[in-house]
C-alpha cells in the first residue's frame, strides 16, 4: 500500500510540473475556419503596436511588431455592434506583419492580433478601435436625395432601400469627401438633420448595415446647399417698378393738354356753330379752356353796341 501511494504521489508532482510549464491558462479553442489550437498565455508573446495606416483612398492596412518565434499570426474583428465579441477573421504566417484584407468603414471597427507557434496561440495584442472593415461589402443604398428647409432649420433625406438591412447609418462632412461624422441611424428611408447651421452646404452619405452587423460601401456622396427663399426680393421690386411706370405718364399729360387746347379752339373758332357743339365734347377733359367761350362772346356784345347806333 506503501508503494501504490507514493507511485500515486510522484504522478500527481508530474502533472503538475508540467501543467506549469504550460503555463496557467492553457485552454482549448476552436475558430471558424475549424481550426483547433491551444492557447499558452504564458509561454507566446502576443505581437504589439498594432495599429491601422491609410495604403490609398480605398484600403487600409493593419500592422504590427513580430514577436520571437512566431509561425504566424491571428487576426481577429468585432463589428460596431457586435457588442465585444471578437471572431476569428483570418491568419497569416510568418514572416508577415501586415493584412491588407480590410477597407475603410464609416464606422468604428474593433481589432486584435495573436501569435502561433506550433499550435499553441498567445494572448491578444493590443485592441484598437478604428474605423477599418473587413472586405466583407454589400451595395449601399442608392438613389439618395436631400431638401435644406431653410425655414425650418432642417435637411431632409432619403432614399432607395438596400437589401438585407435592418437599419441605416447617416453621415455627414462640410466638405466633399469628409471626413465625415455620424449625425444618426435609422431603420426607415428617410432621416430628418436638426444639427444644421444656416448658409453651410453639407455633404451626406448613406450606409447600410446587415443583421450580422456588416456595412455596405456607402452610397454616393450629395451635396445639400442652404439656399435661402427668392421670392422676398423679386416681390419687392415688382411693386417698386409699377409705381414709377404708373406716375410717370401722369405728369406728361398734364402740361399736354395746353398745347392740345391750343390746337383745338383753333378749328372750330371760324365757325360759331362747330365752336357750341365742340365744349360738350371737350369739357370734361379740358375744364382750364372754359375763356374760350367768353372769347367768343365778345363779339355779341359789339353787335349790340352796333344796334344801339341805328336807333
Amino acid at each position: 500500500m506503501r508503494r501504490g501511494t507514493l507511485v500515486l504521489s510522484l504522478l500527481a508532482l508530474a502533472v503538475v510540473t508540467v501543467t506549469s510549464r504550460l503555463g496557467s491558462s492553457s485552454a482549448s479553442f476552436t475558430d471558424s475556419a475549424t481550426v483547433t489550437g491551444h492557447v499558452k498565455a504564458g509561454a507566446v508573446t502576443p505581437p504589439s503596436n498594432l495599429a491601422c495606416t491609410h495604403t490609398g483612398v480605398f484600403s487600409r492596412q493593419l500592422g504590427w511588431q513580430a514577436a520571437p518565434a512566431a509561425d504566424g499570426y491571428r487576426i481577429y474583428h468585432d463589428g460596431p455592434f457586435w457588442h465585444d465579441d471578437f471572431e476569428l477573421l483570418d491568419q497569416v504566417a510568418a514572416p508577415a506583419t501586415t493584412y491588407d484584407k480590410v477597407w475603410p468603414s464609416f464606422f468604428r471597427h474593433r481589432w486584435y492580433v495573436t501569435t502561433t507557434v506550433g499550435s499553441w496561440e498567445s494572448g491578444p495584442s493590443n485592441v484598437i478601435e478604428v474605423h477599418c472593415r473587413p472586405a466583407l461589402f454589400f451595395p449601399g443604398p442608392c438613389g439618395v436625395e436631400g431638401d435644406n428647409h431653410h425655414s425650418q432649420r432642417v435637411v431632409t433625406l432619403s432614399w432607395e432601400p438596400a437589401a438585407a438591412t435592418v437599419f441605416y447609418g447617416v453621415f455627414r462632412a462640410d466638405r466633399s469627401g469628409g471626413p465625415y461624422e455620424m449625425v444618426g441611424t435609422t431603420d426607415s428611408t428617410t432621416y430628418e438633420d436638426y444639427a444644421v447651421a444656416e448658409g453651410v452646404t453639407y455633404y451626406y452619405v448613406v450606409v447600410a448595415v446587415d443583421a450580422e452587423g456588416h456595412e455596405s460601401d456607402p452610397s454616393a456622396e450629395i451635396a445639400v446647399p442652404d439656399i435661402a427663399p427668392v421670392p422676398s426680393p423679386t416681390a419687392t421690386a415688382s411693386p417698386t417698378a409699377e409705381p414709377t411706370a404708373t406716375e410717370t405718364p401722369e405728369p406728361a399729360p398734364t402740361g399736354e393738354p395746353d398745347a392740345t387746347a391750343t390746337v383745338e379752339p383753333t378749328p372750330t373758332t371760324p365757325s360759331e356753330p362747330s365752336s357750341a357743339a365742340e365744349p360738350g365734347a371737350t369739357a370734361t377733359p379740358f375744364e382750364a379752356e372754359t375763356p374760350a367761350p367768353e372769347a367768343t362772346a365778345t363779339p355779341a356784345t359789339e353787335s349790340t353796341v352796333t344796334s344801339d347806333a341805328d336807333r
